[in-house]
C-alpha cells in the first residue's frame, strides 16, 4: 500500500460532480412502474429529498452530505443491496472521477482508505490501472451522449 495513498494528480482532470439524479430517476420508474407499496416507498424518498433542493442539483460541496447526512444515507442504502454485509464485503460509492469516497462498507474503509482525506489508497501499478480505466469509462460516456441516440 502506498502510505500517502493515490494523489489526484494521477487522474487526468475530468470535470465531474457528484449527483443523485440518476437515483431520483430511478426511483420515478419505480413509482410508474411499480404496486402501491412500491410506489409509496419510493414516493415517500422521492418526496423527502425533492425537499431538500441542492440534493436534486450536482454537488460541487460535499459538506452538503453532512448536513443532510440521515437523508444521504436512505438514498445510499436505496442503492446497495440488502444482501451486502458492512463486515463481509467490499463496497464503496465515490465521486465520480476520483478517489473521494462518500461511503464506504467497514471492511471496504479498513482496507482501501485513507483515514486522513477518505480517499482510496492503493499499490501504485492498481492505482495506474484505476486510473485508466476512470479514463475510459469517461470516454465512454461522451461517446455515449454525443454519438449514440437512444
Amino acid at each position: 500500500m502506498q502510505t500517502g495513498g493515490i494523489k489526484e494528480a494521477q487522474l487526468p482532470k475530468v470535470d465531474s460532480r457528484l449527483s443523485f439524479q440518476p437515483v431520483l430517476n430511478t426511483w420515478r420508474n419505480k413509482i410508474a412502474e411499480g404496486g402501491d407499496g412500491i410506489a409509496a416507498f419510493y414516493g415517500n424518498l422521492l418526496a423527502s429529498v425533492e425537499a431538500v433542493p441542492a440534493l436534486t442539483m450536482p454537488i460541487e460541496d460535499l459538506s452538503l452530505l453532512e448536513e443532510h447526512k440521515k437523508l444521504v444515507d436512505m438514498i445510499i442504502a436505496s442503492i446497495t443491496p440488502l444482501t451486502l454485509s458492512e463486515e463481509q464485503d467490499f463496497y464503496a460509492i465515490a465521486v465520480p472521477f476520483s478517489y473521494k469516497t462518500i461511503y464506504a462498507s467497514k471492511l471496504f474503509r479498513n482496507q482501501f482508505l485513507n483515514n486522513e482525506d477518505g480517499k482510496i489508497q492503493v499499490e501504485e501499478d492498481t492505482a495506474k490501472s484505476l486510473s485508466f480505466e476512470k479514463l475510459l469509462s469517461a470516454y465512454q460516456l461522451i461517446l455515449k451522449k454525443f454519438y449514440i441516440k437512444s
